[in-house]
């Protein structure tokens, strides 16, 4: 397995990604809330946390947040031919 094998989410949606790292991570939405408060000082409310989810509006910097709490990188690269 080299450095770059995983999961390609190029073509996901906010939902998606988050599915993915809440199943391997066994978290929760409200987990993930409670930490993105309690590591990052982001308060999102549950709501609002949610309707970002449906509406594919987490902004970067939270998404990195979140990647950065569960120890997911975000890697920009090349796509292979």
């Amino acid at each position: 397995m080299d450095k770059y094998s995983g999961t390609v989410v190029s073509d996901m949606d906010n939902r998606a990604i988050l599915k993915i790292i809440t199943a391997r991570e066994y978290a929760t939405q409200k987990s993930i809330i409670e930490q993105l408060k309690n590591k990052c000082g982001i308060i999102i409310p549950q709501p609002t946390f949610s309707n970002k989810i449906k509406r594919n509006d987490l902004k970067v910097y939270e998404l990195q947040k979140i990647c950065e709490i569960f120890d997911f990188d975000i890697i920009i690269r090349p796509k292979e031919i």
